[in-house]
């Protein structure tokens, strides 16, 4: 989450961002990184804390926690909400897909094979330069991508998959998607 934290509260963001930002399904998230709700330090990721969540998991009594005396069970809606996200109910198919060309691609002159969060940040900043609405939307698509990579692959790798992208090419309904 760290990772996340520090960029967005570092590059200058328009009014067509923010409002663009407010249709994607992370607006939460932003939004409380924006108002200085989340600490960078308290966001970091400690090994140590993630693994003894990790082992509260008890499979056996219906995929619930045990927290001091309690079992707690998540739902979707928690998730939702631990990761600030509001999204909608089109499932998401994470499957392999080939970089296909599109208009962000070429507007953007990207020729790698693949996304790496370096890249996406390279031309984050380019796009904030820019003033039309096609910068406009590429900040959001960078800003999507970006979080999607840190928040949800941190430990995969430091690329995101062109699927990703698929989702992301209509900002208006990114929020439709889970």
């Amino acid at each position: 989450m760290g990772t996340i934290v520090k960029p967005l509260q570092h590059i200058k963001l328009r009014n067509e961002h923010i409002d663009g930002l407010k249709k994607t399904l992370f607006w939460l998230l932003f939004d409380a990184i924006l108002q200085n709700k989340l600490n960078y330090k308290q966001c970091r990721k400690y090994d140590d804390i993630a693994l003894k969540i990790i082992q509260t998991y008890q499979p056996g009594s219906s995929g619930s926690f045990q927290l001091g005396p309690e079992t707690v069970k998540l739902i979707t809606e928690d998730i939702k909400s631990i990761f600030g996200i509001s999204c909608g109910d089109e499932p998401i198919h994470l499957g392999y897909g080939n970089k296909s060309i599109s208009s962000f691609l070429t507007r953007r002159s990207i020729q790698t094979e693949r996304l790496s969060s370096i890249t996406i940040i390279d031309l984050l900043q380019k796009a904030l330069k820019g003033k039309k609405k096609e910068d406009t939307e590429d900040v959001i698509r960078m800003l999507c991508m970006f979080t999607c990579l840190k928040l949800f692959f941190s430990i995969s790798g430091t690329t995101v998959g062109w699927v990703i992208l698929n989702y992301m090419k209509a900002v208006n309904s990114m929020r439709k998607f889970k």
